[in-house]
Order: structure tokens, then C-alpha cells, then sequence
């Protein structure tokens, strides 16, 4: 089961091994509030592949990946880990700072939000999360990038929603940060939901210049 040195020691290596599925639902208590708290991480064996990375292993069969289930409450056993939550509402914004309360934050599966963060000195960061939608019930990225302006970098729909140029209405992502040597990273997970079936396409983190990938 995933511990906090998982994710610390060598997060660019194990974020492209193990895929994080939040199944924390709106009906749990505290849900909408942003804050450090109790996870509990399964593997419910669900499927996952990704290509190989590296000059040998791209060419050769697709590696499996393990999905960790991210629940509020304790089911069949699984590993406590304490993160920050960062929340989804319609037509909100969230924003939660993070300081050193827990060294992992999870946002829920975005399909159409936009994600921003800004980095202090200290090795504190805010991180925000929006969703705001037109009359005709439709994403509005323009107003969330209005929105977002200040933060010093973001993600947003048509970051992660199109693959090879096109639109696809079946990629996700979720938002991981973790908190190293007193530095917060913003990482994003971006793949393929096959009914429940997943194929991660990539895996990287937020720069200056935007979303980097690194496999």
C-alpha cells in the first residue's frame, strides 16, 4: 500500500506506476471543504496500462499501472494516508493554501474545471479550482482563465481534454501535489476512461511555461 515516502522519495517515477482514482462523493461529509484529512487508498482491482518510457521499453508491450482508489472512510482494509483536499462545485471556486498539514493533495477527476496554483518563498502555495459553466450549460474556460489570471500557472480544459489535436470527451485528469525537501509539485495524471477500464497517456507536472510532461 502507497505510504507518504512513496510519493516523496521519487514522485516522477511512481505517479507514472500508480494511477490515484478520488471516489470521494459530494453526499460524504466535508466534501466541499478544503482541507488536510484522512484518505483511505485500496487497489479494487481496477485496470490500468501505459506505454513503456525510455528508448527500449517505449517499443516494447504496454506496462500495467495500479489504481488506488481514494475514499473519506476506511473500506476492506487499505492504507491511511493523510492529504489536502481541493474540491469540485458547479459554478465555484475553491482555493486552499498548503503549508506542511500533510505532504499529498488529490483534487477530484477533472472533466472540464480548470486548475491553478501559486508558489511562495516560504514553501507554502495556494492552490484553486474552478468551475464555472455558460447559460447554455456549457464549460467556460474563457471566464475561468479570467478567473485564474493571478495564479502563477494552470490547467485547463483544452490542456487536457484533446489528444492529437482533437477533442476527446473521455479524457480525464487528476491533480497530485506533493510536498518535497519543504517544496510543493503540481503533477497531473491525464488518461483514457474506458468505462472504467484506464489507459494513462501521460504524466508530468506544472511549470512556468505550463504543463511539462515527464511520461
Amino acid at each position: 500500500m502507497p505510504t507518504v515516502a512513496d510519493f516523496t522519495s521519487n514522485p516522477d517515477s511512481f505517479l507514472k506506476n500508480n494511477m490515484f482514482l478520488p471516489l470521494f462523493s459530494p453526499n460524504d461529509p466535508g466534501y466541499r471543504v478544503p482541507s488536510a484529512r484522512s484518505f483511505w487508498l485500496n487497489a479494487d482491482g481496477m485496470e490500468c496500462k501505459r506505454k513503456g518510457t525510455g528508448i527500449i521499453s517505449k517499443h516494447k508491450a504496454d506496462k500495467d499501472v495500479t489504481v488506488w482508489s481514494i475514499r473519506p472512510h476506511a473500506r476492506g482494509g487499505g492504507s491511511e494516508l493523510k492529504a489536502y483536499w481541493l474540491p469540485y462545485e458547479q459554478n465555484h471556486l475553491h482555493v486552499a493554501q498548503l503549508r506542511d498539514e500533510a505532504q499529498i493533495m488529490f483534487t477530484p477527476l477533472m472533466d472540464g474545471c480548470s486548475f491553478g496554483f501559486t508558489e511562495f518563498r516560504n514553501g507554502v502555495c495556494t492552490v484553486s479550482h474552478a468551475n464555472l459553466q455558460t447559460e447554455e450549460g456549457r464549460t467556460d474556460e474563457g471566464e475561468m482563465r479570467t478567473m485564474l489570471r493571478g495564479d502563477t500557472h494552470s490547467m485547463h480544459k483544452s490542456d487536457y481534454m484533446t489528444m492529437n489535436g482533437q477533442f476527446q470527451d473521455n479524457l480525464r485528469v487528476c491533480m497530485v501535489g506533493v510536498r518535497a525537501k519543504g517544496k510543493w509539485t503540481i503533477y497531473f495524471q491525464q488518461f483514457i476512461d474506458n468505462l472504467g477500464s484506464y489507459y494513462l497517456l501521460k504524466v508530468g507536472k506544472l511549470g512556468k511555461t505550463g504543463p511539462v510532461t515527464i511520461g
